[in-house]
């Protein structure tokens, strides 16, 4: 296990954490560890895996609209993976009509249970021009897979992350927010799969955390005095070309996060949700972006 690690000089940091695909195992292992530190994320998610027969049980198959309507009841937000990963691997080699399809359906599906839905993160990382285009006739900010901090100037349509795994040690975690804190940037944390299996944590693919480092990686988060918030929310207050001050700066408990309204109920019968994802809609272009993850 790693040392503890004093975070230092992260305050004027901005971290969001995020997962892709909408595996149960982050409902069983890491949302009870989030709600403990406080802490809320953006959660992109295959909408034809939702609700599907047999595909709803177990921690490696996928959240029900239940588990989702819960994340959303405590202010997390949900953005789509558009509706499945694509037979070929490749995002970007559907068809206009069909890249319409996946973008619009999976939205109108996840609306459907009562999310508000701003982002978009194209399976595989898989994008080009034609990707983009769609995504920004649908949603507000489109995710990749590039690794890095975002800096002032960044474009929304093209939006960086960093990559977590059971190979992430606490020292690389703090040098990321520290380096975003330095640059007045903000860093966005990919997580997949969750796991206490001492197997599947040695998986060649390595998308799986430890649900003892994921709480560590939390525990450090909440006592960073970076901002810590979804996405769509970081977006509201933190234009591509400078920083706009939030009505509230802090909660008085030193953590440098915003207090923020209690998110809006959603019922099992829908209704309306309040998942923070009003993002900004500006940016330029993004081009091409490599297929290296699920």
């Amino acid at each position: 296990p790693d040392d503890p690690v004093t975070p230092t000089e992260t305050s004027g940091a901005k971290v969001s954490v995020v997962t892709d695909d909408g595996f149960n195992s982050f409902h069983i292992y890491a949302f009870p560890v989030m709600k403990e530190h406080g802490i809320r994320g953006t959660h992109f998610i295959h909408t034809d895996w939702v609700d599907k027969r047999g595909w709803n049980e177990g921690p490696d198959n996928h959240m029900d609209s239940t588990r989702l309507k819960e994340l959303a009841n405590e202010g997390h937000e949900l953005g789509s993976h558009a509706k499945e990963h694509p037979p070929s691997g490749v995002f970007a080699d559907y068809s206009n009509s069909e890249l319409e399809d996946q973008l619009s359906g999976s939205k109108a599906r996840l609306e459907g249970f009562g999310f508000d839905v701003e982002g978009f993160a194209p399976p595989g990382g898989s994008f080009d021009d034609d990707v983009v285009e769609i995504t920004k006739q649908h949603y507000s900010y489109l995710r990749t897979i590039e690794q890095g901090i975002n800096l002032p100037g960044y474009d929304v349509f093209r939006l960086k992350c960093y990559r977590v795994d059971n190979n992430t040690t606490l020292e690389q975690l703090d040098a990321w927010v520290k380096e975003a804190a330095d640059k007045n940037g903000w860093v966005v944390l990919l997580y997949h799969r969750f796991s206490d299996d001492p197997e599947k944590l040695q998986d060649p693919a390595m998308t799986f955390v430890s649900p003892s480092d994921f709480d560590k990686q939390m525990s450090y988060l909440a006592d960073s005095g970076a901002t810590v918030e979804p996405m769509g929310e970081i977006l509201e207050v933190w234009s591509p070309s400078e920083v706009k001050e939030p009505s509230d700066p802090g909660n008085g408990n030193g953590s440098g996060r915003r207090s923020l309204p209690p998110p809006e109920t959603i019922d099992d019968t829908g209704g309306s949700a309040s998942s923070g994802s009003d993002g900004c809609s500006a940016g330029g272009d993004a081009t091409s972006g490599a297929a290296l993850l699920l």
